[in-house]
C-alpha cells in the first residue's frame, strides 16, 4: 500500500478540518495507508482517532498561532516523523501545516509533495509586511510542491498572478458533502426548533463560523440589530466559538439582543441546524471556498454570503443566493429583509443552490475519487522521471 500522510494545522471545526475528515473517510484504504499529523487539541480530534483505518499522531508543538521556538520544534519532530515512517506522500492543508508540512517533506526526501490551498495564506487584511512574508513562504514551498490543489478557481488565477507555481500545478478539486446529510423532513424541524427554544412559526436567520477576526461574527450582529427594527419577530443563530466570544456577548447586552440571538456552540447535528434557517448567512473577509456554503446549499436554505474567495464560484447573485461586498452589513440587512418578506423568490434561490451542488463536482465520493487519481498520477510521473 501506499503510505500517505496529512498534515493539519490544528483539529478544530472548520471547512479545513471537515473536508480531510471526509477524505480520510473515503479514500480506498486498499490503496492507500493514511496517516494524520497534527495539533492535539481541537474539537474534531475525537473524530479523527474514531475513523476506522486512519492512523493519527498529535504533535505538542504544532499550533495555529506564530511563534519561532515552537515551529521549529513542530518542523524538526515532523522531519524525524516522516523520516521514520517513509511515507511516499506528504498531503498538507492550511497555512502553518503547508509551510512546516512541506519543508519537512521535502528535507525528509519525500517521492510526492502535495498541498491543498483552502485561501492562501496572504490577504488584504494583513499588513504589507505581513502579506509579502506570506507571498515569499508560499512562492519558497511551492518550488518543491510537486502539486497545489486548489478549492476555488479564484485561489489559482491569484496563484498564478503571484508568480507562485505556473499553470500547469494546479488542479481544481472542490470540497465534497455527503449529500444525504442534508436532506431533512419537514416534520424534524418542530422538534429541532422546540430544543432550541425557538417557537414553530417565527422566521430564523443563522450563520456557521469559527468566531474570529476572518468570520467577522460581529458583522452578523449589527445586520441582526438592524434587521430587529423593521422584522422584529424574526431569531437569529449563532453555531461557533472562538476568541470573539466575550465581544458577541458584550453586543449582545449593549443592544438588547439576548433574547433574540441564540449562541449554540459548536455543534454535531449541524445538517439538523442548517434545516430550520430560512436565510444562511456568511460574514468572513476572506475565504478559501467555505464548505458550509455548500452545506447550506445542499439543505435547500437561501444563502446570502460575502463575495470572497471562490464563493462566487458557486453564488450566482438572484439565481442561486445573494452577494455583498465584505463588512457591508447595512448591504446584507436590506437583502435579508427582502428575502424573508419574499417567500417565492426565498425558495427559488434554494431550490436553485441546491441543484448547483448536487453534482459529482461537490460529492465527497467525486472529490475522493479526484484525491487519489492525484496521488497515483504523482507517483507514477516521479517514477518515470525523477527529476520532475
Amino acid at each position: 500500500m501506499i503510505r500517505v500522510l496529512f498534515v493539519l494545522t490544528k483539529p478544530e471545526l472548520g471547512g479545513a478540518q471537515k473536508h480531510v475528515l471526509s477524505l480520510l473517510e473515503n479514500i480506498d484504504k486498499t490503496l492507500f495507508e493514511l496517516n494524520l499529523y497534527t495539533a492535539k487539541n481541537g474539537y474534531l480530534a475525537e473524530s479523527f482517532c474514531s475513523l476506522p483505518g486512519v492512523r493519527v499522531f498529535f504533535s505538542s508543538f504544532l499550533d495555529r498561532d506564530f511563534s519561532p521556538f515552537k515551529d521549529i520544534l513542530a518542523l524538526i519532530d515532523l522531519y524525524f516523523f516522516i523520516k521514520k515512517n517513509r511515507f511516499e506522500i506528504v498531503h498538507t492543508h492550511s497555512s502553518k501545516a503547508g509551510v512546516i508540512g512541506r519543508i519537512a517533506a521535502r528535507l525528509a526526501g519525500v517521492k510526492f509533495i502535495v498541498h491543498t490551498v483552502h485561501g492562501w495564506s496572504f490577504n488584504s487584511y494583513q499588513s504589507k509586511y505581513a502579506y509579502w512574508i506570506a507571498v515569499a513562504l508560499e512562492r519558497l514551498c511551492a518550488r518543491f510542491t510537486h502539486v497545489l490543489i486548489v478549492v476555488a478557481s479564484m485561489d489559482q488565477a491569484r496563484g498564478l498572478k503571484l508568480a507562485i507555481k505556473p499553470l500547469d500545478a494546479y488542479v481544481l478539486i472542490r470540497c465534497g458533502i455527503r449529500f444525504n446529510d442534508y436532506q431533512r423532513p419537514v416534520a424534524s424541524n418542530r422538534m429541532i426548533r422546540t430544543r432550541l427554544g425557538i417557537s414553530p412559526d417565527c422566521q430564523i436567520v443563522g450563520t456557521v463560523a469559527c468566531w474570529k477576526p476572518q468570520k467577522d461574527p460581529l458583522s452578523f450582529l449589527r445586520m441582526a440589530k438592524e434587521l430587529k427594527q423593521t422584522i422584529p419577530e424574526v431569531k437569529f443563530l449563532m453555531v461557533g466559538d472562538g476568541v470573539f466570544k466575550v465581544k458577541i456577548n458584550s453586543f449582545l447586552h449593549d443592544n438588547d439582543l439576548v433574547s433574540d440571538v441564540i449562541l449554540t456552540g459548536w455543534r454535531d447535528d449541524i445538517p439538523d441546524i442548517l434545516s430550520i434557517m430560512d436565510v444562511f448567512i456568511l460574514t468572513s473577509l476572506y475565504e478559501g471556498l467555505p464548505v458550509v456554503v455548500l452545506e447550506a446549499m445542499a439543505a435547500n436554505i437561501a444563502v446570502i454570503a460575502t463575495d470572497t474567495g471562490g464563493v462566487g464560484d458557486v453564488i450566482i447573485p438572484g439565481e442561486t443566493g445573494e452577494l455583498v461586498e465584505p463588512g457591508n452589513y447595512p448591504a446584507m440587512t436590506a437583502k435579508v429583509a427582502f428575502l424573508l418578506k419574499n417567500t417565492a423568490i426565498r425558495q427559488r434561490l434554494a431550490i436553485n443552490a441546491n441543484l448547483k451542488v448536487m453534482s459529482e463536482e461537490f460529492s465527497i465520493e467525486g472529490t475522493s475519487r479526484s484525491i487519489e487519481q492525484v496521488y497515483l498520477q504523482g507517483l507514477l510521473r516521479m517514477t518515470e522521471c525523477p527529476s520532475h
